[in-house]
């Protein structure tokens, strides 16, 4: 029996065993089919189980989509499923490594607290991880309001 995504998010406790036994691959597939799906449009049942079938897989899967719904939904969004799903608690020890997957253009990792470039690196440089820095400091702050 192929597991599809509506029967995770319909009955995911009755598909336990199942979903536990499928590939990576298929999973990451079935991550793939959700991006495709408006989170606002599930039913809260829904979104829980979607929510276990997340925390079931790999932390790299994990963080990997809750970049994405980050990056998709600001966390000014009005939807107040998409700021219940962002917030829910089995997320918290994600936080910190979603705020770590914020590079730069050029590919080098910046430390949000401490990321500054010498003065002997090119301006634009300078000026795009202050950029950077602020918007890191203003996202971090919008999640603590969610976590609390």
């Amino acid at each position: 029996m192929s597991i599809e995504l509506e029967n995770i998010l319909d009955n995911f406790d009755n598909l336990k065993n199942e979903i536990e036994n499928l590939s990576r691959a298929e999973k990451s597939e079935l991550i793939l089919n959700m991006k495709e799906r408006k989170l606002s449009n599930l039913e809260p049942e829904q979104i829980e189980n979607f929510i276990k079938f997340l925390v079931s897989l790999s932390d790299d899967q994990i963080v990997d989509y809750l970049h994405l719904m980050d990056n998709e939904y600001s966390i000014n969004y009005v939807d107040i499923k998409i700021q219940n799903f962002l917030a829910d608690q089995r997320f918290l020890k994600y936080r910190d490594l979603i705020m770590k997957e914020v590079d730069t253009d050029d590919g080098k990792e910046l430390d949000p607290n401490h990321g500054k470039y010498p003065k002997s690196a090119p301006r634009k440089l300078r000026k795009r991880a202050k950029k950077l820095r602020e918007k890191l400091k203003k996202k971090a702050k919008n999640l603590i309001k969610l976590y609390k």
